[in-house]
């Protein structure tokens, strides 16, 4: 867990309890950060496709949703997988070749998008977070059930956010310009229709927009455990156990597969805790060419690996076969360089990590 203060935050750029404060879907927000909350950071990948147990009326019910985790750091199942895709490009294998399956609902990844070709909606690479208590200037809001509300800062409005700070110290000095230490208002915007890199903005917000009352200044005295949030839990790193139960749950090439993963990322399934549901093995296996691939069980009309009906004949088929041993990928070698984080020195990955102590962009500054 990593809290920054305000000058750290600006050289830069599973929960509990509360409520998110969703700029995207409100487009303007006015209010305070919270100042004993500080600026939380956070390294976090993009996200995966993987099994989610639906809770509330549907609870019991599993189904596949994008999950988002933290760079669990070290030994970081995802960190491995783009390393893994990357190696395998290297060794010939297909671009094309779809390694997770989203289905209808989540978003699906060929080996060549977990490898960082592709768009950056698919680009899984861990970003730097932070994340904030929000009070709201609406007295409906922080007089409700959660006054405080929890805002995750990206790039965009992190840099909005930065400008802001850097004015008010231009003008007032460092500690009357800083939101922690002399709370003042902010007013943020989010509009779609923008340019990306105007998309987010922020404004300072005077007493007339954002008045500091007593009932804000009592929220402001408070800690977390008194306001019914965890700030802790949603910037800590994620169980590794619960990534890799995420993976297998929606890994479906059988030319590139999961046990290959583990073997070259050095991981079990029991990495971190023992894996949500054992595999499903069918007892009835469905026929095979020459080469191996699957065939229909009627007219033997090649099929897709994992088809319940022939497209040829309309023929239900029996359950998928157990992909075929394959040797996984070698690790490559690269030349071990000196992480300023931590002073080891250390061969990281290719997007930039090291493995000891998660120190990002090795190779670029942030």
């Amino acid at each position: 867990m990593s809290v920054h203060n305000t000058r750290e935050f600006m050289s830069n750029v599973g929960f509990k309890r509360g409520k998110y404060a969703n700029l995207k879907k409100a487009g303007r927000l006015t209010g305070f950060l919270h100042p004993k909350m500080g600026f939380r950071q956070r390294q976090r990948h993009g996200a995966i496709p993987g099994e989610w147990e639906a809770r509330g009326d549907d609870a019991g019910k599993v189904e596949i949703r994008n999950r988002m985790f933290n760079c669990v750091g070290r030994g970081c199942p995802i960190c491995l997988l783009m390393d893994f895709a990357d190696k395998a490009l290297q060794d010939g294998a297909d671009p094309d070749e779809t390694i997770l399956d989203g289905g209808r609902e989540a978003q699906s990844y060929t080996l060549g998008e977990i490898a960082g070709r592709g768009s950056w909606k698919t680009d899984l690479k861990a970003r730097q977070e932070y994340v904030v208590g929000f009070i709201s200037s609406n007295p409906e809001e922080h007089m409700g059930e959660n006054p405080v509300q929890v805002m995750t800062i990206t790039a965009g409005l992190g840099g909005a956010i930065k400008r802001v700070i850097a004015r008010q110290q231009e003008n007032f000095g460092e500690t009357k310009g800083d939101p922690m230490q002399t709370p003042y208002g902010f007013e943020l915007v989010y509009d779609e229709k923008e340019k990306p890199a105007n998309k987010y903005q922020a404004y300072y917000a005077d007493q007339r927009l954002a008045p500091l009352v007593k009932e804000i200044q009592e929220i402001m005295q408070a800690d977390e455990e008194a306001l019914g949030v965890n700030l802790d839990d949603m910037v800590k790193p994620a169980n590794k156990g619960d990534v890799l139960a995420a993976l297998r749950s929606t890994w479906c090439s059988r030319k590139i597969t999961y046990e290959m993963f583990l073997d070259f990322a050095g991981l079990s399934e029991q990495a971190g805790r023992e894996p949500a549901r054992e595999p499903k093995v069918p007892d009835n296996l469905p026929p095979s060419d020459a080469a191996g691939d699957p065939v229909c069980v009627e007219c033997k009309k090649p099929i897709q690996a994992g088809s319940k009906f022939c497209p040829e004949c309309g023929a239900t088929q029996p359950g998928s076969a157990p992909p075929p041993a394959s040797a996984a990928p070698a690790a490559g070698n690269k030349q071990k360089i000196k992480c300023p984080g931590c002073g080891e020195m250390v061969v990281p990955s290719r997007f930039g990590y090291c493995p000891n102590c998660n120190h990002g962009n090795l190779d670029t500054p942030f």
